[in-house]
């Protein structure tokens, strides 16, 4: 089953609209705490936990597209 990082901070107060549609796709989430935006450190701790990602501009280093082998 894919996993999706959701780190959108405008999506998720609404996470529950979108909710049904992820889960008919077979999408599960990790929806992790953001104030504005995910560092690379941050986002560094869920490397090779995710397919992909829902975001707004968290820092997607090359250090971090290197370490998150699923994506």
């Amino acid at each position: 089953m894919p996993t999706v990082l959701m780190t959108a901070p405008y999506m998720i107060p609404f996470l529950d609209r979108f909710r049904p549609a992820l889960a008919d796709y077979g999408i599960d989430l990790i929806v992790p705490d953001v104030e504005e935006r995910m560092e690379e450190e941050d986002i560094l701790k869920y490397a090779g936990q995710f397919d992909g990602t829902i975001c707004g501009d968290d820092r997607y280093t090359a250090r971090v597209i290197e370490a998150c082998l699923r994506v």
